[in-house]
């Protein structure tokens, strides 16, 4: 029977070799679809890749989150290790501590040195004025004597000797009758008068002190009265 059935088969394929073609096209096709659906039936469907899921479609996505700070990291590192934190305290606060004590020093050794140093000068300055009125008031008595011998040139002489060997700058003999300048080491002041209002006041004070110098005052005194007045001067 088998035989003649499959005999039957290929006399109808023969016959009509169409529709045998269209039948075997539609069995593959029934087969393959029926492969697409296996899946399904397994009961778990995974979406395919690359594409988004239906529940993801119109939702915005989770922004990352953010970086923890410098601050946070160290409290976080502190926390973990207290003994260290507060040594780490105690260290900054000493080196804090040593900075200030030491700029404080520094301001207290400088405010030391600059009054040091202006004690030092007035130190120097009033010797230096002491020098010139002790060496003006030696110098006074060589003048005294050339005056009462009325010698000139040798007063010219010992004013330049003076200028050279002592601190002084400018040396005038000055008329105690009208206040001009008879004999200076400076020749353009001589005959001109001091610009002086009163003598005695000036003798009095002895000793002027401004910007520009110091100026001695000496009176050359003959045997009764004054014949002169010594002025020496020493410019800063």
């Amino acid at each position: 029977m088998k035989e003649k059935d499959e005999a039957n088969k290929e006399e109808k394929k023969e016959e009509n070799p169409v529709d045998s073609h269209s039948n075997e096209k539609q069995e593959n096709h029934e087969a393959h679809k029926d492969d697409k659906e296996e899946p399904l039936s397994g009961g778990s469907s995974e979406p395919p890749m690359g594409g988004d899921s239906p529940g993801d479609k119109g939702t915005t996505p989770t922004p990352p989150p953010d970086k923890p700070s410098f601050f946070s990291k160290l409290l976080k590192a502190m926390n973990s290790n207290k003994p260290a934190s507060a040594f780490a305290i105690a260290l900054l606060v000493v080196i804090v501590w040593s900075l200030v004590v030491h700029q404080s020093n520094k301001v207290q050794h400088q405010r030391e040195v600059s009054k040091m140093v202006a004690e030092h000068s007035q130190a120097v300055d009033s010797l230096n004025i002491r020098n010139l009125e002790l060496s003006a008031r030696v110098f006074s008595w060589s003048v005294r004597s050339e005056l009462m011998r009325k010698n000139t040139e040798n007063l010219n002489q010992l004013f330049t000797v003076f200028v050279q060997e002592s601190d002084a700058n400018l040396v005038q003999l000055i008329s105690v009758e009208d206040g001009t300048v008879t004999i200076s080491t400076d020749k353009q002041f001589e005959g001109r008068p001091l610009d002086i209002k009163n003598l005695t006041e000036l003798l009095a004070q002895r000793i002027v002190t401004d910007d520009n110098g110091t100026t001695v005052y000496l009176q050359v005194m003959g045997f009764n009265e004054p014949i002169g007045i010594l002025m020496a001067r020493k410019s800063n």
